[in-house]
């Protein structure tokens, strides 16, 4: 009975495992200067670490979802006919992110014109609601961390400190604390 217990409880722990994501998703709609969706408009997001492409189009509502995209910077480039192309730039994806970036394109039959926007990286998520750090492979390396433990590196996170033995407080305001380990 208890081998019995012991595997059912390791196949739901995979089960876990297996929901957790490494990559990154990009997604959007692209409308005109009125709101209306752009359909069929050229979506197309490149690498700037591998130079890695990927194009898609928009559906009939104009959005578009570019799902496994490796963490890193990336460049958004739309284009329509009768719009000008729009471009966005420095589009930092983090792992298992998922980046709303909606592209507006302005009206105008030129060759060759185009707007090209720089993007800033946002200090929060406001879509995913959780609390994350993505530690960098640098400090992972040169921290001395006892034992190398990668429990230690939860205590770099802001509002994050040692409750005594395995028990972490996280992100405690009020005279109670939630424990995470």
């Amino acid at each position: 009975m208890r081998i019995i217990a012991f595997c059912v409880g390791m196949m739901l722990s995979l089960i876990s495992a297996l929901a957790q994501e490494s990559r990154a998703t990009l997604f959007g709609t692209v409308n005109d200067q009125n709101g209306a969706a752009v359909t069929d408009a050229t979506v197309t997001v490149t690498s700037r670490d591998t130079n890695r492409r990927v194009t898609i189009t928009t559906n009939d509502e104009g959005q578009f979802r570019v799902l496994l995209l490796n963490p890193g910077f990336y460049q958004l480039r739309v284009e329509a006919g009768g719009f000008t192309a729009e471009q966005l730039d420095n589009l930092n994806l983090r792992v298992g992110e998922e980046r709303l970036a909606d592209v507006e394109l302005r009206v105008g039959n030129i060759t060759g014109e185009e707007l090209i926007v720089a993007v800033e990286a946002p200090f929060t998520d406001s879509l995913t609601p959780m609390l994350s750090i993505v530690v960098p492979n640098e400090r992972v390396v040169n921290l001395p961390l006892n034992g190398r433990q990668l429990q230690e590196l939860a205590l770099t996170a802001p509002g994050v400190s040692a409750a005594g033995g395995f028990i972490m407080r996280c992100c405690s305001t009020r005279s109670f604390a939630h424990r995470c380990g």
